[in-house]
């Protein structure tokens, strides 16, 4: 079946296979170790896939068939699978870059900034002017608060700065 992989729990992948039209006997292999039947129409395109005599779900070409931790069999289109097993190696990356787009995006709304400031994501920095041309603090403050010194501008850590 398909899974809604936006509520369902991600499994941890077990065996794995794309059918891409000529690994037939393996993908239909898997499935029989599932105790499904897999049936070829319209001319090798899809796969049709029974459970206990009742159709059960079709199987494309370039889609996925995925055994989890669970035992339990999942069928999911490229770009799902794709999203879904990314090597984790890349995750701290993608976190940081999450981060800096949403504390980027509102860094001047209160909630989002306390927030960000609780876990060390903004820093307070007390400029004297502003920082150029796209300061996010300018449109904040009158010019006299720059000359009194009254800006706090919350400035992204160091950890979540793009390397170049």
């Amino acid at each position: 079946m398909k899974n809604n992989y936006n509520v369902e729990r991600i499994s941890r992948k077990g065996e794995a296979y794309q059918w891409d039209g000529t690994n037939n006997g393996q993908v239909l292999g898997f499935l029989a170790r599932h105790e499904m039947i897999g049936e070829m129409y319209r001319e090798g395109q899809h796969i049709m896939i029974y459970r206990e005599q009742k159709y059960f779900d079709t199987l494309d070409r370039g889609m996925w068939l995925v055994e989890g931790e669970d035992k339990l069999l999942r069928i999911y289109d490229n770009e799902t699978y794709q999203l879904m097993y990314r090597p984790i190696s890349d995750e701290p990356e993608r976190l940081r870059a999450f981060a800096r787009e949403i504390l980027d995006y509102d860094r001047g709304g209160d909630e989002l900034r306390d927030v960000g400031k609780k876990y060390g994501l903004l820093v307070a920095h007390y400029p004297k002017t502003p920082c150029g041309d796209d300061c996010v603090c300018a449109d904040y403050y009158a010019c006299s608060s720059w000359d009194d010194g009254g800006v706090t501008c919350y400035r992204l850590a160091e950890s979540l700065k793009e390397v170049v």
